[in-house]
């Protein structure tokens, strides 16, 4: 068995590192293309006019605001699991040697 190139314990960084990632992909590319509703407005206004056409966009707009939002909930709760766990995992490694 090699052991060489083991590591050990809780990588923080790699985890604060990947919270990172996990919050710059959801909150910056996935919210961008939530929110992105131009396609959909060009084609609207191309081809329905009114009230119920304004009224649609409306509510698209609002319905993307809303979905950020919970992605942003999301982030939170899933954030703070991944906090969870890094410490119960630091907790263990403690235990795992008796300094008495």
């Amino acid at each position: 068995m090699d052991f060489q190139g083991a590591s050990y314990g809780v990588d923080i960084m790699g985890i604060n590192q990947y919270i990172s990632d996990l919050n710059t992909a959801i909150l910056t590319k996935v919210s961008n293309v939530i929110r992105n509703t131009s396609e959909v407005e060009t084609e609207v206004k191309a081809g329905w006019v009114g009230q119920s056409a304004d009224q649609f966009l409306l509510n698209l707009n609002k319905a993307a605001d809303t979905m950020c939002d919970t992605l942003k909930e999301l982030e939170k709760t899933f954030e703070a699991e991944i906090k969870g766990i890094k410490d119960q995992m630091m907790d263990f490694d403690d235990t795992l040697v008796d300094a008495e």
